[in-house]
């Protein structure tokens, strides 16, 4: 079964859907979830990057949301905006994930006044723009 992740770029919302075994829905529990469900621990928080890997997830949050595109729904250009933080959650056992395994979102601490524009997730790795010059891999 797969995962996945959609931002409704109206309301900044995040849901998911699939494969959350691993924690990478942020649901808080450890389950499959057949149709998309709102991410509770982000309501409140505009999403203005997302994206999922296969185990894990990483969202950053922003004033106002950015276009997805379809499979790894971050965006395809930088945006200048205020600082931004980044959250992640789901696997974090070959340290994918900076917050170690969770089920649910929680702030990247060493990202903190990085003011991050991009993020992309790999299986095992995990990319956060800052800018458009500098990249953390975390």
């Amino acid at each position: 079964m797969f995962s996945d992740a959609v931002v409704d770029l109206a309301s900044g919302e995040v849901w998911t859907f699939g494969n959350g075994l691993s924690g990478q829905l942020g649901h808080g529990v450890l389950r499959n979830e057949d149709k998309p469900r709102l991410v509770e621990a982000l309501l409140g928080k505009s999403i203005r990057a997302l994206s999922s890997g296969s185990f894990h997830t990483v969202a950053v949050t922003g004033i106002s949301p950015i276009a997805c595109d379809s499979r790894d729904l971050f965006s395809s250009s930088f945006v200048s905006a205020d600082l931004k933080n980044a959250y992640t959650w789901g696997c974090g056992e070959e340290n994918q994930n900076p917050s170690a395994s969770s089920a649910q979102p929680r702030i990247v601490e060493s990202l903190r006044a990085k003011n991050i524009t991009n993020v992309a997730c790999g299986d095992s790795h995990t990319v956060a723009i800052a800018g458009i010059a500098s990249f953390f891999f975390v």
